[in-house]
């Protein structure tokens, strides 16, 4: 961000942490926009536990919607080819699969990720 002039220290913060232990620390309405793009498996030391993206990836998705403001976006995406989102346990007032929309027509059937938009 720097090198491209975009970071702005009263705006912007980079934080390295358990994606699930900093979520649980975030006051509702903090984020208007938050990009998802997690690995298919994690097992960090960092973490207190392991990272398994369909496992988790409800509780992941839940917790940042908590920390969203209403009608904030999160835009969300996972490499892992028998992906299947479980859309009745998540509290979004919007989900759309976004994924034909963000792959370029040359890489139709070889590009394997789901990407999907999410509104609180």
């Amino acid at each position: 961000m720097q090198l491209n002039n975009l970071y702005d220290k009263k705006k912007h913060q980079f934080v390295h942490a358990d994606v699930k232990q900093y979520l649980d620390e975030l006051e509702p309405d903090f984020f208007d926009l938050v990009i998802i793009d997690p690995p298919t498996f994690s097992n960090s030391k960092r973490m207190k536990d392991f990272l398994d993206i369909q496992r988790d990836h409800v509780e992941l998705l839940n917790k940042t919607l908590n920390a969203m403001k209403t009608g904030g976006t999160i835009y969300f995406s996972t490499n892992y080819k028998r992906f299947q989102l479980e859309k009745d346990k998540i509290r979004a007032t919007s989900i759309k699969d976004i994924t034909k929309a963000t792959t370029p027509f040359d890489f139709q059937g070889k590009l394997f990720r789901w990407c999907y938009k999410i509104i609180k």
